[in-house]
């Protein structure tokens, strides 16, 4: 509601409230005396950025704004853990470890699985007898393997 009042006491000094508004804004000011002073405050400024003209400051006011702020108390946000997390943590942990001994069992029962020969077996199961695929597969796995250079086979290819 204060921010309201605010926009309508800046709107009235722009003369951009509707006369309803107005009425209801002065109604208010009469019963209100902060607001009241807080018109006032716009009807300066209004006037001093009109006007062109400034007045001069003290030469502590900088000091002074800077005291005032100084002393005004800082909130510090409180944030506490929930209940309920304090309670799961211990099973989070446990959790986790659970994952990732299930990751890495997992990764090293599939590295044991694959194996190229094996899928050599399978490509010759699934795939019809007509199919040529068969053959090229066998003719690729028999010119790359590893231990065809150790052998020093001359016709094996490096690529």
């Amino acid at each position: 509601m204060s921010e309201d009042l605010n926009q309508n006491i800046s709107q009235f000094m722009d003369n951009e409230l509707e006369y309803a508004e107005a009425l209801l804004l002065l109604a208010t000011l009469n019963t209100q005396p902060e607001l009241q002073h807080k018109l006032k405050r716009y009807a300066a400024i209004s006037d001093a950025l009109k006007s062109g003209v400034y007045l001069e400051v003290k030469a502590d006011f900088l000091d002074h704004i800077t005291q005032q702020i100084q002393q005004e108390p800082i909130p510090i946000p409180v944030f506490e853990k929930p209940a309920a997390f304090k309670q799961a943590y211990p099973w989070l942990v446990l959790a986790a470890s659970l994952a990732i001994i299930a990751l890495l069992t997992e990764q090293r029962f599939n590295k044991r699985l694959v194996i190229p020969a094996a899928t050599l077996q399978m490509a010759q199961h699934w795939l019809p007898e007509s199919s040529d695929l068969n053959k090229r597969i066998s003719l690729y796995l028999k010119e790359h393997r590893s231990d065809a250079y150790a052998q020093s086979q001359d016709e094996v290819k490096p690529y």
